[in-house]
């Protein structure tokens, strides 16, 4: 794929995403509920889960999700005066992604059931809990980082 299309298909791919993440959960939303949700009618049962549950988790997951991209890239892949090396950016993915897959089945195997399910909800993408007090605390930590790695 060349490198002018991978960025258009990645944001395709993110909308699509967010699209899914508003219209599904354990009460489904329809795109027509969606719109009058937006234009101040609705119940306000499924105002309150668009925009106190679901806005909240997805932008908290996409802020977080931008966040750790840049700091994993950042750290691993970057080197004075060379700036970041790909073939170097391709190694350090992999060798994140089997550190994490090692330390999460290591953390599975000495957890009770309990703590098993909630880990496994974790790994699926749930961010239970989340709300817009979230959000903005994350802004404000990844506007700290930003400052920092310009400096």
């Amino acid at each position: 794929m060349r490198k002018q299309t991978i960025f258009p298909v990645l944001l395709v791919v993110l909308v699509l995403l967010v699209a899914f993440a508003l219209t599904h959960g354990k009460l489904a939303l329809s795109w027509s509920e969606i719109w009058e949700i937006v234009n101040g009618e609705g119940t306000s049962a499924k105002r309150l889960l668009l925009f106190n549950f679901r806005l909240p988790r997805i932008v908290l997951a996409i802020l977080a999700g931008a966040l750790l991209t840049a700091v994993i890239i950042f750290v691993f892949t970057y080197k004075k005066r060379v700036g970041i090396i790909p073939v170097r950016l391709v190694l350090t993915g992999v060798v994140v992604s089997t550190g994490i897959s090692a330390l999460t089945l290591l953390l599975i195997t000495k957890i009770d059931s309990e703590n098993y399910r909630f880990v496994t909800m974790w790994q699926a993408g749930s961010i239970w809990g989340s709300n817009w007090f979230f959000c903005f605390g994350f802004v404000t930590v990844d506007a700290c980082f930003d400052s920092v790695v310009i400096v």
